[in-house]
């Protein structure tokens, strides 16, 4: 299972990505709104985990 996860924060991100992947995921991250953006367009993602508390997401809408 592909999964995004997008985090601002980079150490939380980082967790969470290292759980995954020893899950067995196959997991990309994107820092901000805009990146992640970029990746959906351009994959097919079966989950995306997404920080909606980030004041970056919404600045950039």
């Amino acid at each position: 299972m592909k999964t995004l996860i997008v985090e601002d924060e980079t150490e939380m991100a980082k967790t969470l990505e290292t759980s995954l992947e020893q899950s067995g995921y196959r997991v990309e991250t994107a820092a901000d709104f805009r990146t992640a953006l970029d990746k959906i367009i351009s994959f097919q993602y079966d989950c995306i985990l997404l920080d909606i508390g980030s004041y970056k997401i919404y600045d950039e809408i």
